[in-house]
C-alpha cells in the first residue's frame, strides 16, 4: 500500500486497481488504520458523493525508505 503511494497522490479506485485483487472494504480498513497511525492523509475532493484523494505524510514516506 505504501509503495502504491510513492508516485503522489490516489484516489481510491486509483489504489484498488494497483493493488490487485483487494476488496474495497479491507482497502477502506487499511486506509482508515494508515490515516489513524499518521502514515496517509485522506483529502477530500468531492463532496457529493464524498471521496478522498491519498497521500503519504512524511512519515509514511520514511517508511519506504
Amino acid at each position: 500500500m505504501i509503495g502504491a503511494l510513492l508516485p503522489g497522490p490516489r484516489r481510491f479506485g486509483d489504489l484498488q486497481a494497483l493493488l490487485d485483487g483487494i476488496a474495497p472494504n479491507i482497502l477502506s480498513q487499511r486506509l482508515t488504520r494508515l490515516e489513524r497511525d499518521g502514515l496517509v492523509v485522506g483529502e477530500p475532493y468531492s463532496r457529493r458523493p464524498v471521496r478522498h484523494t491519498y497521500r503519504l505524510t512524511a512519515a509514511g514516506a520514511d517508511l519506504a525508505g
